[in-house]
Formats: C-alpha cells, sequence, structure tokens
C-alpha cells in the first residue's frame, strides 16, 4: 500500500472554466483573468491529486499481477568484484574450493597412488603376440586393386612377373622385320613365290653331285641312251646308291602324299619354323575370317 506524506492542496471553491477559444489561445501579455477562472484551475487540479492517492492508497499488487515484467534479470559483469582484493571478494572456503597449497597437498599423494596402481596393472598385461591377439580375422580379403598392376598403376606387374611373355606387333616380335629380303622374316606372299628368291642351288641342300638332267620314268624304257649316262638299265633300276647319286645327306624318310600336300597348301597360314634363346617354335600368319588382315600364331615344338 501506497503512503504518502504531502498534505494536498485542497481548494473547494468550483470557480467556473474559461471558454474554449481562452483554453486554445492560453494567457496573453497584459491579460487579467476573473477570479473565477483562477478558482477552476485550483480546484480541479486538487480534484485530480485527491482522486490520484486515493486510488494509489487502495492499490494492493503482488508479483505475478505485475505485467511485462522481464522472465530474467541478468547481473551486470562484476567478476572482478569476487576476485581477491575485489568489493565482493570470494575466498576458496566460500565455493568449496581448495587453496593452491592444498590442492597441491592433496594432488602429491593421488599421483604416487595413480603412479603405483598404473605400473601394477601393466605388469599384469601379458606380451602382446600376434598368436594371442584377441579378436584377428581369419583372412584378408584385399580390396579390388586390379588397376594398380596395370602398366601404368601404382603397382605394375611386368609380363615375367606373371610367365607371359611381352605384347608385340609382327615387325617387332622377333627384332626382324616381315618381308622376302634377305634378313627379313617370310610373309605370306613368299609362299607363293615358285623363282627361289633366295637363289638356292644344289650344293647347298646336299645335290652337288646331282646332275640336272631328265631321268627314266617309272614305266619308260632304256632306249634313251642319255638318261643312262654310262649304266645299265639293272644298275638304273636296282642296286643304286643315295651316295651313287650324289645324295648322301637326304634322309630316307616317308614324304607327304599329294592329298596332304595339298590340304596344307589350301591352308590359310603360311608355315615358318624358328628359334628364340634355344626355344624352337612353329608359327606363321593366320588370313582373318572376315579378310581384313593377318593375325600371328606360333606354338613351341620343344
Amino acid at each position: 500500500m501506497a503512503k504518502f506524506e504531502k498534505r494536498l492542496p485542497e481548494w473547494n471553491a468550483p470557480g467556473t472554466e474559461p471558454p474554449e477559444s481562452k483554453r486554445n489561445q492560453g494567457w496573453q501579455e497584459g491579460d487579467k483573468p476573473p477570479a473565477q477562472w483562477h478558482n477552476r484551475f485550483q480546484h480541479t487540479t486538487y480534484e485530480a491529486l485527491k482522486e490520484l492517492r486515493e486510488y494509489l492508497e487502495q492499490l494492493k499488487l503482488s508479483w505475478p499481477e505485475i505485467q511485462e515484467k522481464p522472465s530474467v534479470f541478468p547481473p551486470e559483469h562484476h567478476a572482478s568484484s569476487h576476485s581477491s582484493g575485489g568489493d565482493d571478494e570470494i575466498k576458496p572456503s566460500d565455493i568449496d574450493a581448495e587453496t593452491p597449497s592444498g590442492a597441491q597437498s592433496k594432488a602429491g599423494p593421488a599421483e604416487s597412488n595413480a603412479n603405483q596402481y598404473t605400473d601394477q596393472q601393466i605388469k599384469e598385461i601379458p606380451d602382446m603376440t600376434w598368436e594371442n591377439l584377441p579378436g584377428k580375422p581369419s583372412e584378408y580379403t584385399p580390396e579390388s586393386h586390379a588397376s594398380t598392376h596395370a602398366s601404368d598403376g601404382s603397382d605394375p606387374v611386368s609380363p615375367s612377373d606373371i610367365g607371359a611373355e611381352p605384347s608385340f606387333n609382327k615387325n617387332d616380335a622377333f627384332n626382324k622385320d616381315f618381308g622376302t629380303e634377305k634378313g627379313t622374316v617370310a610373309e605370306g606372299s613368299h609362299a607363293g613365290d615358285k623363282d627361289n628368291p633366295h637363289g638356292t642351288n644344289a650344293e647347298q641342300i646336299g645335290l652337288g653331285k646331282v646332275k640336272n638332267q631328265e631321268q627314266l620314268g617309272k614305266n619308260e624304257q632304256a632306249s634313251d641312251s642319255s638318261k643312262l649316262d654310262g649304266k645299265n638299265i639293272s644298275e638304273v633300276r636296282g642296286g643304286v646308291s643315295k651316295d651313287d647319286v650324289g645324295l648322301p645327306k637326304v634322309e630316307n624318310i616317308e614324304q607327304a602324299s599329294k592329298q596332304d600336300f595339298d590340304a596344307h597348301k589350301a591352308d590359310d597360314m603360311q608355315h615358318n619354323r624358328f628359334e628364340i634363346d634355344g626355344i624352337k617354335y612353329q608359327g606363321g600368319w593366320k588370313v582373318n575370317s572376315n579378310k581384313d588382315g593377318l593375325t600371328f600364331v606360333y606354338e613351341s615344338l620343344n
């Protein structure tokens, strides 16, 4: 409840109210307002103050009834006032804290006890080896990483690492160019060349003693003495050794039949034999099925 000490300016003469024109215009220099206008001003002032006091004396206001009051009242920054030597100093004992010396006196024994405990625990831990490592997986499947072993990968694998032959094209497969000249490897067209492109003579193939003349056919009579060349019929038809006719190096082995020869001739691969590092190979160029080129195919003969 409000309590007022000052007496109200009591004025009970009601007076009369000035006209509206005067109230709007206000006092002018030289005006002599009537007494009743003064009475009106002082009386209404007294009545208004009296009404306000009576209202306030009857007013009983509690905290919940206060409108638009704040929900929190944060204090201004004042931590410095609580520091040592401040206006409102807080001591360690006021907030259940330790002094530096008190904390040190407790920290020393605590550190010693902790060291003893951890030392003991470490002694009880067995030496860790791969065999007694718990929870290790039984297998280690690598992630897909074939690209890392490519020629341009981070961990390239060479053909020799995996027992493979290096890639090659026809002109560098055997360190020789392909062609029909000396020092080259024969290509497919060479097989059809019947004009002795290498200039091979009879002596080079062990036929140096064989005369280049027509021989008797199977059903021919020995009437042409030029074919006998000093031999009688019996010598020509039988008992003549390969040494007699200058063929000591020719082996007496079965030759391919005409059927086998025709089949070989019809084969679209031209066969060649060659040797690399002591290993013998057989191979040749095979015409592709769509006739757009050749593919080199080979196999070991060892």
